[in-house]
C-alpha cells in the first residue's frame, strides 16, 4: 500500500493542471515519412507554488510537514484540479451555475420525498439539463436552463452529465432562449442534469519540491511540480490519508 496524502490547507499563488501524452517517433530512412505512436498511457501534470506566509503564516510549515511525509517519494500527494482559464472568471461564474441537493429532516431524521410513490429531490439554485449530440461533425452536449446569451463554458473546463465526465473544447454560449450547445473532447452517452465547472482529482508523486531560503525581510515561496501516478501502478493500491482535518 503505498499513502497518498491530502493537499495541506494551503492557498497556491500559481498552478497548473495539464495533461501529458508521450509519444514515441521515427522516421523513415527511404521518404522521411514521420511516424508518431503513443509510447505509455497519458498522464496528468500539476504545478502549485505556494506562498510561505499565506494560512495564518503557517504555509511554509505545512509545506516542510508535506515535504516529510511523501519521504521522498514514498508517499504521493492527492490534488484538485485548477482553472486552466483565468481563475477569477471561474469563482464569478461559479453562483449563476451551481445547483445544491436539500436535504430534509424531521427531528434530525432524514425525511424522503414522494410523488405517487416514487421518491424525489429537491434543489437549491440551477439546474441544467443535457443529452448528447453534435456540433460541427465533434461530440457535444445540447443544455438547456442557463441565463440568455451568456458564456456558459470555457475551453479546457470539467462537467459531468449524469455523473459521466466531459471535458469543455470550446467556448460555448447561450442563445437568447437559454440553451447551449457545448462541444466536448470525447462523446458521452449519459442523458441528464449537467454540473459545470467540476473538478478532477487524482494521486501524484512530488518531481520536483523546492528548497527556499527564508529572506530576513519578505515573503518565501514553495514550487513544487507533479506528475499522475495510477492506483494500479502501486502494489496494494492507495492508502487515503489526511493528517490537516
Amino acid at each position: 500500500m503505498t499513502n497518498v496524502y491530502a493537499w495541506p490547507p494551503v492557498n497556491w499563488v500559481g498552478s497548473r493542471w495539464s495533461i501529458l501524452h508521450p509519444t514515441g517517433q521515427s522516421r523513415s530512412l527511404l521518404t522521411g515519412a514521420r511516424y508518431v505512436s503513443a509510447a505509455q498511457r497519458s498522464r496528468r501534470v500539476a504545478m502549485r507554488k505556494v506562498n510561505a506566509l499565506g494560512a495564518a503564516r503557517a504555509a511554509g510549515g505545512y509545506m516542510e510537514m508535506l515535504r516529510d511525509l511523501i519521504g521522498g517519494g514514498t508517499g504521493l500527494v492527492r490534488l484538485d484540479s485548477t482553472p486552466v482559464n483565468w481563475h477569477l472568471d471561474q469563482a464569478r461564474m461559479i453562483p449563476a451555475r451551481t445547483g445544491a441537493i436539500v436535504e430534509w429532516t424531521d427531528g434530525g431524521v432524514e425525511t424522503t420525498w414522494t410523488d405517487g410513490g416514487v421518491a424525489m429531490g429537491w434543489i437549491s439554485g440551477f439546474v441544467f439539463t443535457g443529452s448528447p449530440t453534435t456540433d460541427g461533425g465533434w461530440p457535444a452536449i445540447a443544455v438547456t436552463g442557463f441565463p440568455p446569451n451568456a458564456i456558459v463554458a470555457r475551453p479546457g473546463e470539467y462537467l459531468t452529465i449524469d455523473g459521466e465526465a466531459g471535458r469543455v473544447l470550446s467556448l460555448a454560449r447561450s442563445d437568447g432562449a437559454g440553451e447551449a450547445v457545448i462541444r466536448l473532447r470525447a462523446a458521452v452517452t449519459s442523458s441528464g442534469r449537467v454540473l459545470l465547472g467540476v473538478q478532477e482529482s487524482a494521486a501524484f508523486e512530488v518531481t520536483a519540491f523546492s528548497e527556499p531560503e527564508q529572506p530576513v525581510k519578505g515573503a518565501w515561496f514553495y514550487d513544487l511540480q507533479f506528475l499522475e501516478v495510477f492506483a494500479d501502478e502501486v502494489p496494494g493500491g492507495f492508502t487515503e490519508l489526511d493528517p490537516w482535518s
